[in-house]
C-alpha cells in the first residue's frame, strides 16, 4: 500500500520542481524568443492576442523548462557531469540531485507531466489555431531532447 509523504518530503519535492524550472536560462531563452516573434507578428499585422502568447510562454516554459531541463538532469547525472559537488560559474545544472531534492524517478514525472501539458497544448492548438503549428511545437520538444539524449548529445 502506497503512504502519503510526509510534509517535509512534499516540500523537499517542492523546492526540487521549483529549482529544476531554472527560470533564468527560460527567461533568457524560451521567454525572449517568445517575446521577439510576437513583436515581429505584431509589427507585422498589427494585433496582439494575449491568450495565444500566453500560449506560446507556456509551451516555451514546459518544453525548456521541464522537458528539456528534467531529462538533461537525469542524463548529465547518470554520465557523472553533474556529480561535481563544487560551485561552478556555469554548472549549467539545477544541482537537485546534489543537495537530494529529487531522486531520478522525480525527474522522470516531471519529464512526463509536462510532455503530457505539451502534448494538451500542442492538441489545443491544432484544433483551434493552425495544424502546421504543431510542425514548430514538435520541433522545439525534439530538439530539446536531442540536446541531451544520446546519440545526439
Amino acid at each position: 500500500m502506497a503512504t502519503v509523504p510526509r510534509r517535509r518530503d512534499w516540500a523537499r519535492r517542492a523546492k526540487g520542481w521549483f529549482l529544476e524550472f531554472r527560470l533564468i536560462p527560460v527567461l533568457l531563452w524560451s521567454y525572449t524568443a517568445v517575446g521577439l516573434g510576437t513583436g515581429v507578428a505584431f509589427r507585422a499585422s498589427g494585433t496582439l492576442n494575449p491568450l495565444w502568447f500566453v500560449v506560446a510562454l507556456a509551451l516555451g516554459g514546459l518544453i525548456q523548462g521541464w522537458v528539456t531541463h528534467a531529462i538533461n538532469e537525469i542524463y548529465d547525472w547518470r554520465s557523472g557531469t553533474d556529480r561535481v559537488n563544487e560551485g561552478r560559474a556555469l554548472s549549467g545544472g539545477s544541482r537537485v540531485r546534489n543537495l537530494d531534492l529529487l531522486e531520478e524517478r522525480d525527474l522522470w514525472w516531471i519529464f512526463a507531466v509536462s510532455t503530457a501539458g505539451v502534448a494538451a497544448l500542442t492538441a489545443w492548438v491544432i484544433l483551434v489555431r493552425a495544424p502546421w503549428l504543431a510542425l514548430l511545437i514538435s520541433g522545439g520538444y525534439a530538439l530539446g531532447l536531442a540536446y541531451t539524449i544520446p546519440p545526439f548529445a
